[in-house]
């Protein structure tokens, strides 16, 4: 689970339920919760769900496990108010997004996943309608980043090449 606050100050709470569903839960006036679904998507506890405020909504990177796979998605905000958020397919293949992290580089969304079948960190930039990905550090699937007020994103993630016996490194 993962607490964000919105532009009004009221906590936001991303989760997966076990019945396999991503969901959202906010606190109204009165002080009741109440849920909202994000998407149908089987997740774990352990499970890294990126939600970031933006002027329109919360955008949310989040993981759907097929037990076998797992696919990487983006969630934003629908311009259609029959729908709460669309969602987008970021990766599909080799373990992606058991961890990840969305940022922006000014409008654009950016995500920072692992690919737990590769040992890899990659970097996906939106770029139009297609996902671009790169990889960025290889022998590692652990991280954790923060974006400066400059738009820099600053990286510590473990190395996991290391010989049985000698101490891991950051």
């Amino acid at each position: 689970a993962v607490l964000r606050f919105d532009g009004e100050g009221q906590p936001n709470i991303f989760y997966y339920l076990a019945s396999g569903k991503l969901v959202t839960a906010t606190r109204d006036e009165n002080g009741e919760w109440s849920k909202r679904l994000i998407a149908d998507s089987v997740g774990g506890f352990s499970v890294r769900i990126s939600p970031i405020i933006r002027p329109d909504g919360f955008w949310v990177s989040f993981v759907h496990w097929k037990f076998h796979e797992t696919e990487l998605h983006l969630a934003r905000p629908s311009a259609d108010a029959s729908e709460k958020y669309q969602i987008e397919t970021v990766a599909t293949r080799r373990g992606p997004g058991w961890r990840s992290q969305l940022f922006f580089e000014g409008a654009n969304p950016t995500i920072l996943y692992s690919m737990n079948m590769k040992r890899e960190i990659h970097l996906s930039t939106k770029q139009g309608t297609e996902w671009k990905p790169k990889v960025l550090v290889r022998g590692s699937h652990n991280f954790v980043a923060q974006q400066t007020q400059q738009g820099d994103l600053v990286i510590a993630y473990a190395d996991i090449e290391v010989k049985p016996g000698q101490p891991g490194i950051i």
